[in-house]
């Protein structure tokens, strides 16, 4: 995903590392992560959530979140109602 894209989620791979602005707090409510609320590039690069593509069918999303308080498997549906991806890494 290039700058200016927009995230194509059937382009995952396994092991994919996507890097996301949290969207949604875990009472549901809008919250603005986005790269205008922080005062440098720098601090905004440090506050994207990072997230592992696992691919199995219901746990695709394999990430550390504080919604839950723990490190857990998503499906790729859920994660996508509390995050915006905004870069996937392939390694």
């Amino acid at each position: 995903m290039r700058e200016g894209e927009s995230f194509k989620p059937d382009t995952l791979r396994l092991g994919d590392i996507m890097y996301a602005e949290k969207i949604l707090n875990k009472d549901e409510k809008f919250v603005d992560k986005s790269s205008g609320t922080f005062p440098t590039k720098d601090d905004y690069i440090i506050s994207l959530h990072t997230a592992l593509f696992a691919g199995e069918k219901d746990k695709e999303i394999w990430h550390a979140t504080a919604i839950e308080g723990r490190s857990c498997f998503w499906p790729l549906e859920k994660f996508l109602k509390f995050y915006k991806v905004i870069a996937v890494k392939r390694v």
